[in-house]
């Protein structure tokens, strides 16, 4: 068979987007196919963002975290400091 034949070459310019015929992809149904993908990445779009605010929240509570015990640990050492030159004096 003819590859004119099956491509049907001779209605490409009067083509109006419905398969007649039942062999080729119907245009409504790639739309939605189409919208379909598109409401799927959107989807994954807004929730990797969500997920990666989630987590730089969480850094920003443990550098925080970090930060009161440095400032925790400096406090007793400079008591501790002042309270050995007590004795001493």
């Amino acid at each position: 068979m003819p590859i004119a034949h099956i491509l049907n070459l001779s209605d490409l310019g009067s083509y109006s987007g419905r398969d007649t015929k039942g062999t080729g992809i119907n245009m409504e149904i790639l739309g939605i196919g189409l919208i379909v993908v598109l409401v799927i990445v959107i989807f994954w779009s807004v929730s990797t963002r969500n997920r990666i605010k989630m987590m730089e929240v969480k850094v920003d509570e443990a550098k925080s975290g970090i930060d009161i015990a440095l400032i925790k640990r400096y406090d007793i050492l400079t008591e501790s400091l002042n309270v050995a030159k007590g004795y001493a004096a």
